[in-house]
């Protein structure tokens, strides 16, 4: 796809993430993600937003989120970039407490440099 950048693959990608779910259909997510390699150097993101969840049963359920993300690399001197964190997903919960999620993030951009500086470049991730 044009425009999208292909991270490079790692041994190791992770997210943490924790949440707080107000209502059946409204919750709230912090996260860190590890975003894998790029241009020799690590990617990473902290993300806060609000989801919304649309239950189908009693254990599977559609979700989307709208946030705000913080992207860097760690590029000596690189800076960090701030955008708009957009994603959707199926999940199904195997107990109220316990679940596993398939989801599409955008994380918006990141420097495309190693100053940090230069045009910003789109990048997507799926978990």
């Amino acid at each position: 796809m044009s425009g999208i950048i292909k991270l490079t693959p790692t041994i190791l990608s992770y997210k943490l993430f924790g949440g707080f779910q107000s209502t059946k259909n409204l919750g709230f997510e912090v996260a860190c993600n590890d975003l894998g390699g790029y241009r020799g150097a690590s990617a990473d993101s902290w993300s806060l937003a609000v989801t919304g969840t649309l239950p189908l049963d009693k254990n599977w359920d559609f979700f989307g989120k709208l946030g705000a993300t913080e992207n860097y690399t760690k590029f000596v001197g690189s800076s960090r970039h701030t955008d708009l964190l957009a994603g959707a997903g199926i999940g199904y919960n195997a107990t109220q407490n316990v679940g596993v999620r398939l989801e599409y993030k955008d994380f918006g951009e990141l420097p495309n440099d190693a100053n940090g500086t230069g045009t910003k470049l789109p990048i997507g991730d799926s978990a």
